[in-house]
């Protein structure tokens, strides 16, 4: 269950590992791939896939940890390495091809997401990625998004994206570029 609300968006907790507590064996066969960023993103379903269901996952309710927000952060400016993302997806959908029906479609939201996100990055930052990885994302785009409207365990913003969408790529610049402006505006 933790796994499918990670991927999701909608857990209480995200798959950071920095937040996690895990036993120094798991690590033994898992681990991180060297030379991609997204690397919790890459690291945390195999972490508890692998584990047998020997993870026990528990919320705190207190701050132990504070977050400075940082505009020139990996996440808050652009990188080529963002793109990784695209990749780590991927190979998370893949992985999932042998579990259970909720987790496939959990995988397939966040590859929905993590493409729409790049898209619309992109769209609204003309140059910002090369055709063929605008191209990659339009066709995953457009291969998952029926999945998200009709999963009521999306979140709302991914089914407002998936609902832009069909209304294509112009429309989908223009709410970009109407983002990008607002949050400037910040």
């Amino acid at each position: 269950r933790a796994v499918e609300e990670i991927l999701y968006q909608t857990a209480l907790t995200d798959c950071s590992p920095w937040g996690k507590v895990y036993r120094r064996e798991l690590f033994d066969s898992v681990k991180f791939t060297p030379g991609i960023r997204f690397e919790d993103l890459d690291i945390f379903y195999r972490l508890y896939l692998d584990s047998g269901r020997k993870i026990t996952a528990f919320h705190l309710y207190s701050t132990l940890y504070f977050y400075r927000s940082n505009p020139k952060s990996f996440l808050g400016s652009w990188n080529a390495s963002r793109l990784d993302v695209l990749d780590v997806c991927d190979q998370l959908v893949k992985r999932m091809e042998s579990a259970d029906k909720r987790l496939q479609r959990a995988a397939a939201e966040r590859k929905f997401s993590a493409n729409y996100n790049i898209l619309a990055i992109a769209l609204a930052n003309p140059g910002l990625i090369s055709p063929e990885t605008e191209a990659r994302c339009i066709a995953n785009v457009k291969k998952l998004r029926f999945g998200t409207l009709f999963n009521d365990q999306t979140r709302l913003k991914s089914k407002i994206g998936a609902l832009l969408s069909l209304f294509g790529k112009k429309t989908m610049k223009f709410s970009s570029s109407r983002i990008k402006k607002y949050r400037q505006h910040l």
